[in-house]
């Protein structure tokens, strides 16, 4: 929510700057391979419970409500592309790859423990999913982030991803852009969600 409410501030001024400059201004989201259907998805699908979007009702899962939050994103940057004209904003979602940094740190020790043998672990699993290729390089994963801010070919609305572990084999290259095989992605749940983000960011003020 707070992504939505940063960019609800920063639109007037993304608008503002399009009409300048005679340019669009861009809004690129951070989604992921889990807002559709990866190799590590538990429950299939992601999906958003618009019934119950903070989790107060439903035995909390860090891993499906990852998946929720990246759908979220990916929904976020379909739903401004309708709001928005894409001469003077352009909206969309990206998959950065599966990107070794020290955020995985916290998974590893969850998974292994601290200490020097829980640190051995994660750094092997590392390496493994270095040398497997589904895990990549700051560098790498910098590319479709850049892609969609340099590039002048960009289509408002869509979803452009480097390669990942995508569930189905097709999908894993990735695409600049590709189809987000999920069938909660749709635009009447961008709507909804949308529409929620408004008066939840409302009822904050």
């Amino acid at each position: 929510l707070g992504h939505f409410l940063l960019a609800q501030l920063l639109t007037p001024v993304m608008l503002k700057t399009a009409e300048v400059t005679e340019k669009p201004s861009r809004f690129v989201v951070l989604s992921s391979a889990a807002a559709g259907e990866s190799t590590m998805s538990k429950n299939g699908p992601a999906d958003i419970d618009l019934e119950d979007i903070n989790w107060e009702k439903r035995e909390y899962d860090e891993s499906v409500a990852y998946g929720s939050s990246k759908l979220a994103n990916y929904l976020h940057a379909l739903e401004s592309s309708k709001k928005y004209p894409a001469d003077k904003l352009i909206s969309c979602s990206i998959h950065p790859g599966w990107v070794q940094s020290n955020l995985d740190v916290h998974a590893f020790k969850k998974m292994f423990g601290e200490g020097a043998w829980g640190t051995f672990l994660g750094n092997t699993m590392r390496s493994v999913f270095r040398w497997k290729g589904d895990m990549i390089s700051a560098v790498d994963g910098a590319q479709t982030t850049l892609h969609c801010v340099l590039d002048d070919n960009i289509e408002s609305g869509k979803f452009y991803s480097q390669f990942g572990i995508y569930k189905h084999p097709e999908d894993r290259n990735g695409g600049w852009p590709m189809d987000l095989r999920n069938p909660n992605a749709t635009d009447e749940k961008a709507a909804q969600l949308w529409e929620i983000s408004e008066k939840l960011v409302a009822a904050g003020k």
